[in-house]
Parts: structure tokens; C-alpha cells; sequence
């Protein structure tokens, strides 16, 4: 499966994930401990990474924050890509946790879906802040979970293959 880990989606680019006006910072929001050494996954988490740095900025009240509407949205294609892309590589390779993989990324999806309901539903800006809290404590456990085990031990696979 060498070729497969050097394909041309190891040029994968970021900004296939941005909805509306953001644009990628300079500087990478993503520490090395969390590079899983599959080159497109680890682009593919930098924005995942971008989209916390994002709700943490706006939580902070810094000036030029996206709004949180922006950032839903990006989450939403964040996992729609991101996850087809993954599972796609799960198909090629002999992956014994893909049941487990594949649970954990519908969770995701159905959190972030909610998240954004709930965000686009609520009448006030304190609830609205409240929503903001809770996705970013949720997607900090996610990067921290699921990309440093779950996606380096998919990661080890993909190499051995």
C-alpha cells in the first residue's frame, strides 16, 4: 500500500474545506504531537485544529473572529470530506478497529450536526455562547481522543500496508 500512502492526495489542499470568507492563518495551529505521519490526514486535521483555534478566538472576543456560523459550517464539510476521505483509505487496507473507526466518526458527525441545530436555533447571544462552549470543549476531547489514538493507530496501519 506504499503507493497509496505517497498518492497525490498527500498535496490534498486545506482550502477545499473553507465555506465562506476564511482564510488560513500563517502560523500552524496544529502541535507536531499530534501529526499522525500520513501526510493528507495530518493537512486534513491542520484545519480541524484552524476551526478550534477559530471558536477559541470568538469565545475570547478577539477582533476579525469568523463567526460561528461560518465555523459550523466548515465543521460540516470538515467531517463530511475528511471522513469520506479516511474511510475511503479504510477499504484498502486491513484495519481490525474500522467498526469502532467508523462509530466514533458518525458521533462526530451527529454532535457537530446538533451543535450547529441547536446554535442556529437559540434566541439569544448567551445561548448562543453557551452552544460555542460546549462545541469547543467537545472538539478539544476529539483532537486530543481521536486524533492522537485513533487516527495515529489508523495511521500505523496505512504504513505497514
Amino acid at each position: 500500500m506504499e503507493s497509496l500512502y505517497h498518492s497525490t492526495h498527500d498535496t490534498f489542499r486545506l482550502s477545499t474545506y473553507y465555506s465562506g470568507s476564511m482564510t488560513m492563518n500563517a502560523t500552524p495551529a496544529m502541535p507536531d504531537k499530534y501529526l499522525v505521519g500520513h501526510p493528507a490526514i495530518d493537512a486534513q486535521h491542520q484545519l480541524l485544529f484552524m476551526l478550534f483555534d477559530e471558536i477559541t478566538l470568538t469565545l475570547k472576543g478577539e477582533e476579525h473572529t469568523f463567526s460561528m456560523e461560518h465555523v459550523f459550517a466548515s465543521l460540516d464539510t470538515y467531517v463530511k470530506t475528511h471522513f469520506s476521505f479516511e474511510e475511503e483509505l479504510m477499504k484498502t487496507v486491513t484495519y481490525s478497529k474500522k467498526s469502532d473507526h467508523l462509530q466514533e466518526h458518525r458521533a462526530l458527525e451527529g454532535k457537530v450536526s446538533a451543535y450547529a441545530k441547536r446554535f442556529t436555533d437559540a434566541d439569544d447571544v448567551e445561548s448562543q455562547r453557551t452552544i460555542a462552549e460546549e462545541t469547543h470543549a467537545f472538539l478539544f476531547k476529539w483532537l486530543t481522543e481521536h486524533i492522537a489514538q485513533t487516527d495515529r493507530e489508523f495511521s500505523s496501519v496505512l504504513k505497514k500496508e
